[in-house]
């Protein structure tokens, strides 16, 4: 334990009682050696008194060992290794997940930048899209356009129909009377050929009139 001699004053100034020096107490006075804060002891100097490091009950790490030094009780020490031990843990699993954190950053940027491109192909096939719409209405219209052509063409031709049917039945009727006209002429003819009267030049001018 360390052995401090009394404060005194020195050419003026404070400092410890030189070796070999002594201090004269006058007789009946002695002073009085008060512990101060986180000290315990003191008292009278005239009896054998002692100042020691005042710790707190079960105190951690620091004990005043059978000389009445003070050393480590070794709890402290094994606390503080536990706590190494544990911090150290703690940074390995840091830097694992700090690594997985870095693995994940990547895939997120690998997925943004694939979004962005499937956001691009979007965007290209929706302008695609827009410009076969635009094709599809003008077809549409071409396509209405060329079927009132048809209905209109359909009934042109529904006509033409209708005057061709009248004409065949037209034709069909003179077919008919033609024979009759035809059979009805022969006999005529066979009649004015039987004529005695009838002359040559008469025959001949029935036959062009005929024809």
């Amino acid at each position: 334990m360390v052995q401090r001699r009394p404060l005194v004053l020195v050419s003026g100034a404070p400092s410890q009682l030189p070796p070999g020096d002594t201090l004269l107490v006058p007789s009946g006075s002695y002073s009085e050696v008060v512990a101060g804060s986180g000290l315990v002891g003191g008292g009278n100097i005239a009896n054998d008194i002692r100042l020691d490091l005042a710790l707190a009950a079960q105190a951690s790490g620091l004990v005043f060992d059978s000389d009445q030094k003070l050393s480590l009780d070794g709890s402290a020490k094994a606390t503080a290794d536990a706590a190494l031990a544990s911090g150290n843990a703690a940074i390995a699993d840091v830097q694992s997940a700090q690594a997985s954190g870095n693995a994940a950053l990547v895939i997120s940027v690998e997925a943004l930048a694939s979004g962005n491109a499937a956001l691009a192909d979007s965007v290209t096939a929706q302008a695609s899209g827009n410009a076969a719409l635009v094709v599809a209405v003008d077809a549409l219209a071409s396509g209405n356009a060329a079927l009132a052509d048809s209905e209109q063409a359909q009934l042109s031709g529904n006509y033409a129909i209708q005057v061709a049917e009248s004409a065949l039945a037209s034709g069909n009727a003179a077919l008919v009377i033609t024979p009759a006209a035809q059979a009805s002429g022969n006999a005529a003819l066979l009649d004015i050929a039987n004529a005695p009267n009838l002359t040559q030049a008469d025959a001949i001018a029935l036959i062009v009139a005929l024809s």
